[in-house]
């Protein structure tokens, strides 16, 4: 009797030893899964602060360029970010880092060639547009190609460069002015060096606006439509204080 009771006594220490043992391993795996939430948050927070912070340099190195090529301590104003798409369209079978767009050149068709889309993409490596595409329509597989920032909400881009002036009948004045329009993401591959490949992915995207706030309260800049009584179109009207 003796030695069957001390058997009961250890299998029941066994068993208060696997059930701590099994707690200690639940809790365990809980704690690993959570401290695993938390490092991911914790490394695109960091990801996204560096991608801030990479865009607020690239801000400053345009502005500042501006200023010394000129040597002029007011050559800025306002700007937006721009990213390299060649203006022609893209050449099929031309390996070069110019050679890049989501348009075919001559025709203006979107790529539909496999080979040609990853041709396209290896190229991407000066100021690239990286190809990012959000799902509109669920039922329907629409998608939208998001390579600009839409600030005004008008759901169309606003192209920059040089373009076209109309007056107030639509009708082409045979001038072209430069425009700023909407900003253009710029994407950040994990190996800037490098041109883009299934081994130097893109790890983020920064877009930026500069607004020159030496010039916002100037009143020979900020939103007036002065002109000299002369003058047979609309134009700015310099200012002086005495």
């Amino acid at each position: 009797m003796k030695r069957n009771s001390q058997r009961g006594i250890a299998l029941v220490i066994t068993l208060i030893m696997l059930a701590m043992v099994t707690l200690m391993a639940v809790l365990f795996l809980g704690i690993s899964r959570r401290e695993r939430a938390s490092v991911t948050v914790t490394s695109s927070l960091t990801d996204a602060k560096l991608a801030a912070e990479t865009g607020q340099a690239r801000a400053l190195a345009e502005v500042i360029a501006r200023i010394t090529a000129q040597s002029n301590r007011f050559a800025y104003d306002f700007l937006v970010s721009t990213n390299f798409i060649t203006p022609t369209g893209f050449r099929p079978n031309l390996a070069s880092l110019t050679n890049v767009s989501y348009v075919y050149a001559g025709s203006g068709l979107p790529l539909n060639s496999d080979n040609d889309i990853r041709r396209n993409q290896a190229n991407l490596f000066y100021d690239p547009r990286p190809p990012v595409f959000v799902v509109t329509n669920f039922a329907t597989g629409a998608s939208e190609f998001r390579f600009y920032l839409d600030l005004n909400r008008n759901r169309r881009f606003d192209t920059n460069g040089y373009q076209r002036v109309f007056n107030t009948n639509g009708v082409f004045t045979g001038e072209t002015n430069f425009y700023w329009g909407d900003p253009e993401w710029i994407g950040i591959l994990e190996h800037p060096d490098l041109p883009h490949s299934p081994s130097n992915r893109f790890i983020a995207r920064y877009a930026f606006v500069v607004v020159p706030s030496g010039k916002t309260l100037d009143i020979n800049y900020v939103h007036k439509n002065a002109r000299s009584p002369g003058l047979s179109r609309l134009g700015h009207l310099a200012f002086s204080a005495n």
